[in-house]
């Protein structure tokens, strides 16, 4: 340990550590990882010393996680199958040696190294660290009283912790509505993460209301988003009397003052003429945008081949505005299309909220369908059924909202401490996007680097 620009509790913290003495070897594993543990670091056993001709073991390396590099073999092999797990070793040189003191039997500290060239890994990701991830006896105890009851492992060690994402709830918003006999019409909450999420996330959100899950026939909308892992997250969620304007009118106010007046930058919807109404009235200038999936199931209802086939080109080939208004012009022609095809004479009127000519460049994410939304109901559907309560439902809901975290938290802790797989020969660009973005982003960032190179820049001369 180097006594430049050490401070007084790392030096109490490195005298505690070489100072400890230990049983066995396996006492002296514990240890180590569980200062890794509170350090925010994993820990990997190296090769077991043993007394020359004999099987008396007498020292013991314990090493960084992150100790060592990939081997050179690995990024020069051809022909893989599969893409290479990313990068998780950087040479860390932080360990601890134990020694067997062969006089009276006990183990000591004999090189510690507390220097990491790595950043540590905050306390709510070193559950995925490998080192990290077994159970004490007493949760071994809990996973088997708890499972008598049906619920899963993960589950269990939520209970234990009073939910997975441990973030207080000081920010938590309600709002909820009632008629004139007390009785419950609409109701919008959102807990303090996802409110900061709607912060981070927030520019395109997609919300679903043909969903019903309780036995009250109530229809339920998630206010539903992508992360920074393009996987989903949860802004907040409603439950409404019936599907008029001025109940969605209540639902879109309530989501306002939960993100301090601010809407989104675009919105997708299922088509719902109620909610298309209430999103031009409380979010007159965010962009909407027409669920595919929904089109795709309305098209199939109204149309058959080659009409559908036709139609659906509209929907997903890019094609510049002209083109499509000339195409339009003959697809009436060719099918005689007339005021009485009413749904197709609808879907004309709305072309600017679902044909790929007009949305375009528009900013969705790349998102077309609310398929985050009817994932999130799907996961509710599993345990859930028209018989269950309003607390039923809100209850399950919040299990699958800890899911969501706990899913995003793993992405967030495996994205810190690894780094996407480039071959030794990638473009600078690549290896600099590999250390910038997330895994699934950067596989999204890669397909745009690989275009780059197939352009070439020629010098025009005016």
């Amino acid at each position: 340990m180097e006594s430049g620009g050490v401070s007084l509790e790392d030096l109490e913290e490195y005298y505690m550590v070489v100072n400890q003495t230990f049983r066995s070897e396996e006492e002296g594993y514990k240890y180590y990882n569980s200062y890794a543990l509170l350090k925010g670091f994993g820990v990997r056993k190296e090769d077991l010393e043993c007394k020359p001709d004999t099987k008396i073991a007498f020292r013991r390396l314990f090493s960084c996680s992150k100790e060592g590099y990939r081997a050179v073999k690995h990024f020069n092999a051809t022909n893989r199958k599969r893409q290479p797990r990313a990068l998780s070793r950087c040479g860390c040189k932080a360990r601890l040696e134990i020694e067997l003191h062969m006089e009276c039997g006990e183990w000591f500290a004999k090189i510690f190294v507390d220097e990491h060239n790595h950043p540590l890994v905050k306390p709510d990701h070193t559950a995925f660290i490998r080192s990290h991830r077994g159970l004490s006896d007493a949760q071994k105890a809990d996973v088997i009283e708890y499972g008598i009851g049906g619920l899963r492992t993960h589950q269990i060690m939520e209970k234990q912790h009073g939910g997975y994402y441990k973030v207080g709830d000081g920010e938590f918003f309600y709002k909820y509505k009632t008629e004139e006999e007390g009785h419950l019409q609409n109701l919008f909450w959102t807990d303090a993460q996802s409110r900061i999420d709607y912060d981070a996330f927030g520019g395109v959100v997609v919300f679903d209301s043909t969903y019903r899950v309780n036995k009250y026939n109530l229809p339920f909308v998630p206010f539903i988003g992508v992360n920074h892992h393009h996987s989903t997250t949860v802004f907040g969620c409603g439950i409404v009397s019936d599907e008029t304007v001025a109940s969605y009118v209540w639902l879109l106010k309530a989501f306002l003052e939960a993100t301090q007046q601010n809407p989104p930058r675009s919105v997708m919807t299922d088509g719902d003429r109620a909610m298309a109404k209430a999103i031009s009235m409380v979010f007159p200038g965010t962009d909407h945008r027409l669920c595919s999936w929904h089109i795709e199931q309305n098209m199939i209802r109204h149309l058959c081949n080659p009409k559908l086939g036709d139609f659906r080109k509209f929907v997903y080939h890019a094609m510049k505005v002209d083109d499509f208004e000339r195409r339009w012009v003959e697809f009436k022609d060719k099918y005689e299309i007339t005021e009485k095809d009413e749904w197709i004479n609808r879907m004309y009127e709305l072309r600017k909220k679902w044909s790929k000519a007009y949305t375009k460049g528009r900013y969705f994410l790349g998102m077309q369908s609310n398929q985050r939304s009817e994932s999130l109901n799907s996961r509710l559907h599993k345990n859930l059924d028209r018989r269950m309560s309003l607390v039923d439902l809100l209850e399950h809901y919040d299990l699958c909202l800890s899911r969501i975290r706990r899913n995003e938290s793993q992405l967030d802790a495996e994205a810190s401490q690894t780094v996407p797989f480039t071959d030794l020969h990638a473009e600078p660009l690549e290896r600099s996007a590999a250390r910038t973005y997330t895994p699934e982003m950067f596989k999204r960032v890669k397909v745009e680097i690989i275009r780059l190179v197939e352009w070439e820049i020629a010098e025009v001369l005016m």
